[in-house]
């Protein structure tokens, strides 16, 4: 079957008409390619269902064995670049602000491709709001460039030309406001091509800069670039400022002889800012027009010192103007943070917009501002008609002006964004003709040190089947070959290093005769069971006088003059080892495991109930190291927490430390205990979800496969699916994530969350009564087995008969007497902690339930109080100064919690499932979720949350 990927273009659309190749052979080639490429190169954002593209391929085929095909391009997958709308496909431009949006339309481009046959495959990568010449400044991926997985492929049109380049598609949609047509083009070795400002209608392109802005064509070469611009080139009247309807054919008259033909050239772009190697490069390609009889000329253009400031000048004004609808309302993110319009507009912005982006809104705001407008501006403005007309006047003499496509080769990833000044200035060769309105072509000129690089012809207004013609006779005459190696790209290391494991695993298995493997396997069943004479440290008092045999680790060393004291510590507790005589020879080292055999001894000096084991026989299991970083056995109050914590499997070995989560342990076995025995079910709920529980930005992003995705931000979706399903009763010990940019005592950004939800209920009460008694049980179980570690960390738990309930506002109130306020309209930590002091003091309890929060502070599922409207069916549990649990009622009518979600912002297509849940039927509920680290530090009187944290992930650690 023919390589679509390596077929010139023109022979592809023969092909097709002879019959040679089907479009569905042709979209099944895009759809394997991306399948097997797109992971590693990220050309896509999205991509539409395989189904339906081979559906639409099918259907393509079906008309052309008809003979009513509606067009050459019936059929042909498409790409777009993901500022180009096309209706019901996701359009992002890149970025987080509007994520989720889809449209109900598509552009006058896309409309015109659809009613001629051709397919649209999906939306290609970009720089965000096409603001960028690298594809780095995408919210979502990085595009590389298939020549050089480790560079970029340009921007901001990095996607569709990677896309092109790597076989994905054959022909692909950009924009190009000041190059990113023609930039990527030139970096990925495929022709690209900017037309006449005004030739493409930019209705359905969301804007950057509206008078730069242009939509382009990409292709592998220069007759697939004309015939895709014959679709497009049209006027609408949705546009004003498409002026002009063509009705001929770019390819018809490509191969004409373009002997004659006057060529220019501008000596700044040979001199500094160029590398010698593009330079040698756009001199041969300047012999090769001359080869093909052109003349060429040089023509000096000094306006040339203007155009960078000039064209950023402009575009960022245009750009802070246009992007000044992204406000979170009618479409795209919204803040959670919504006191007010202002608060919501600035917040959205902030969450939504990329730092490229804020910096040329920024830009822009300065240069319209009214005291730079006319320094800035005006001046940009007046400069724009000064260059155009110079322009004119090369065009009066000349049909052609040559220039590099870019300076240089693509960038290595990190260059731009370290140095952007370098970025933003090799952008001089291909900004000239999106000021002047100019069509401009760029063909792929060579390799320059393994890398693409192009040659720019720009022409007269509405000259594009001049450019085409030219770039075509250039084409040929190179004889170019830019396809790039692909098979450098590892798409198959997981599949191959498989074929090699097997490999090795039947050569392995060769080397040993069935005899042997027999011996083996019938050992498995044969075996006798383990039934080990091990003694532990809490058994000894019952073994006085006779010999055993002990397993652990050694905690603490003494010397006595010869004689060896050893602290022996296993899963127990500890005991006091005696080494005398040649077995006291053996030096070992703190924190090695060994297994030991001695007579136990009464010794009232032993620190461990007066009881030692004079050893006999010592056997070193395991060695340890003895550049241990500091002393487990001894007091560890002298470092600092982070030491302890970078050196966590260490410091863990700690008997205090450790003994913070064996109480956690009981305390969460106390939790799963209590709830069985009220009739709660465990459940084990996806960590992994397709959208947001709780909304806002405080949510962990990931890439999932081919998709987004989000870490739980809690189970409650889930707990309410489960109540629904019958069950009535659920609970989970689970992790929960939280992206919350805190460094405090009190906060993680993964946690541990002890959740239960039950049906049924009259109201929030109903669920406070059930935790109240939940703690008690849980507090005497940890009073009853761990009286010695509270007794350690100096902790008393008094158990309380009942907990104090009070209603947010008299929370507010008595925060407010006792000196914080300015709270926000929410309880501050300082507001607990002397909510808390308060409610000890007048009724000695260190609980208190603070319920009614207001409907603006809980997720959009929680049930309003109808008898304080503003308020809600939720609250808090404080615990000593800090809140230890969230909770409440839940709205459990379909038509109501849909409306709700509307009042959050939210959208409730997002949603589907959950909603299911409720349309079908659901009972009265709520639930709560309690922090089990949080538990754990108050009760212990731990002064940081990590402490009671096994491996604490924070906004600063990662690590162990």
């Amino acid at each position: 079957m023919i390589d679509v990927a390596k077929t010139a273009f023109k022979d592809l659309i023969d092909s097709l008409k002879n019959k040679k190749i089907t479009c569905v052979d042709i979209m099944r080639q895009s759809i394997n390619s991306i399948h097997k490429f797109d992971s590693a190169l990220g050309c896509f954002i999205s991509v539409d269902e395989e189904a339906k593209l081979i559906k639409l391929a099918e259907e393509s085929d079906t008309r052309r064995k008809s003979g009513t095909q509606r067009s050459d391009i019936d059929g042909l997958p498409v790409a777009l670049k993901d500022n180009i709308v096309a209706l019901g496909i996701e359009t992002t431009c890149g970025s987080k602000i509007l994520e989720g949006y889809k449209p109900s339309y598509d552009a006058t481009s896309v409309r015109y491709l659809r009613e001629a046959g051709a397919i649209i495959i999906g939306k290609t990568n970009m720089d965000e709001f096409a603001m960028g010449s690298t594809c780095e400044t995408s919210a979502y991926t990085k595009t590389k460039n298939p020549h050089d997985i480790h560079r970029v492929p340009g921007g901001s049109s990095g996607g569709s030309a990677a896309a092109v380049a790597s076989g994905m598609v054959p022909l692909a949609l950009g924009s190009d406001t000041g190059g990113s047509v023609r930039q990527p083009a030139s970096f990925c070795g495929v022709v690209g091509i900017k037309p006449t400002y005004g030739l493409v209608s930019r209705s359905g392109l969301v804007s950057y800069a509206s008078s730069l802005d242009q939509i382009g064509t990409f292709a592998n070469d220069v007759y697939g670039s004309a015939f895709l611009l014959n679709y497009i080139a049209k006027k609408d009247e949705k546009d004003s400022t498409s002026f002009y309807n063509y009705d001929g054919d770019y390819t018809k008259n490509i191969d004409k002889d373009i002997k004659g033909l006057k060529v220019a050239y501008f000596p700044e772009f040979m001199g500094e800012g160029v590398s010698d190697a593009v330079k040698t490069n756009f001199e041969a390609s300047l012999n090769t027009l001359k080869e093909l009889g052109a003349t060429v000329d040089k023509v000096d253009f000094p306006a040339i010192k203007y155009i960078i400031s000039t064209y950023y000048f402009i575009a960022t004004a245009e750009a802070s103007s246009n992007l000044s609808r992204y406000d979170g309302v009618k479409y795209g993110l919204r803040s959670e943070k919504q006191q007010n319009y202002e608060e919501m507009l600035f917040a959205s912005r902030t969450e939504g917009f990329g730092k490229e982006v804020k910096k040329r809104i920024l830009l822009g705001n300065f240069v319209l501002s009214s005291g730079y407008y006319d320094a800035y501006y005006l001046k940009a403005q007046k400069l724009r008609t000064f260059i155009m007309k110079e322009m004119q006047k090369i065009f009066m003499k000349y049909d052609v002006i040559a220039t590099p496509t870019t300076p240089e080769v693509a960038f290595k990833f990190g260059e731009g964004t370290t140095d952007p000044m370098k970025l933003y200035l090799s952008d001089v060769t291909t900004v000239i003709p999106n000021l002047s309105g100019l069509p401009a072509i760029s063909v792929p000129s060579g390799m320059v040190s393994g890398l693409p690089v192009g040659l720019q012809l720009i022409g007269k207004p509405l000259s594009e089947d001049l450019l085409f013609n030219v770039g075509y006779k250039f084409e040929q005459k190179k004889s170019l070959s830019m396809y790039p190696d692909l098979s450098k790209i590892d798409v198959s290391q997981s599949n191959s290093s498989s074929k090699k494991d097997a490999k090795e695993t039947k050569k392995m298995s060769s080397v040993y005769s069935k005899e042997d493997i027999k011996k083996v396997s019938d050992s498995y069943s044969n075996r006798e069971k383990n039934t080990s004479d091990r003694v532990f440290c809490t058994n000894l008092s019952e073994q006085l006088g006779k010999t055993i045999t002990m397993s652990g680790s050694i905690y603490k060393i003494n010397n006595l003059g010869g004689i060896e004291f050893y602290t022996l510590r296993d899963r127990t507790g500890l005991t006091q080892l005696v080494l005398e005589g040649e077995i006291a020879r053996v030096k070992l080292t703190p924190l090695s495991i060994v297994q030991v055999k001695g007579m136990v001894t009464k010794e009232e000096r032993s620190p461990y109930n007066g009881i030692e084991l004079k050893v006999t026989e010592l056997t070193i299991l395991s060695e340890a190291a003895s550049d241990v970083p500091f002393t487990v056995g001894g007091n560890l109050s002298n470092l600092n927490l982070p030491t302890l914590l970078d050196n966590r499997p260490i410091s863990l070995r700690n008997i205090e430390i450790l003994s913070v989560f064996k109480v956690q342990s009981e305390i969460a076995g106390s939790f799963a205990e209590f709830l069985r025995l009220h009739n709660f079910t465990e459940i084990k709920t996806p960590k992994i979800i397709s959208n947001e529980t709780e909304g806002g930005s405080n949510i962990f992003e990931i890439k999932y496969f081919d998709r987004q995705a989000f870490l739980a931000q809690s189970p409650q979706f889930y707990k309410q699916m489960m109540v629904g399903s019958g069950l009535e009763r659920v609970f989970e010990i689970g992790p929960v994530f939280r992206a919350e940019k805190h460094n405090t005592v009190r906060h993680l950004n993964e946690y541990t969350s002890l959740d239960f939800e039950m049906a049924f209920i009259k109201d929030e009460q109903d669920l406070i009564d059930m935790q109240e008694a939940l703690l008690i049980h849980i507090l005497k179980n940890i009073k009853a087995k761990y009286s010695d570690v509270l007794e350690y960390f100096g902790q008393e738990i008094i158990i309380p008969t009942s907990i104090p309930r009070i209603h947010f506002i008299e929370a507010l109130e008595i925060a407010d007497k006792l000196g914080v306020k300015d709270m926000d309209g929410d309880i501050s930590p300082e507001g607990e902690k002397v909510v808390c002091k308060y409610i000890e003091e007048q009724y000695g309890s260190q609980f208190v339930y603070i319920v009614g929060y207001p409907v603006k502070k809980r997720p959009m599922y929680t049930m309003q109080d109808e008898r304080l409207p503003g308020y809600t069916r939720s609250f808090d549990l404080l615990y000593k100064g800090l809140e230890i649990t969230t909770g409440g009622q839940r709205i459990h009518n379909y038509e109501a919690l849909k409306a709700n979600m509307i009042a959050f912002g939210l959208n409730p297509a997002a949603y589907k499932d959950y909603l299911e849940t409720f349309k079908f039927g659901m009972p009265p509920h709520g639930g709560l979720g309690m922090g089990l680290e949080r538990v754990t530090m108050k009760l212990l009187g731990l002064g940081n949350v990590r402490e009671a944290t096994l491996f604490p992930r924070d906004i600063g650690r990662l690590e162990p």
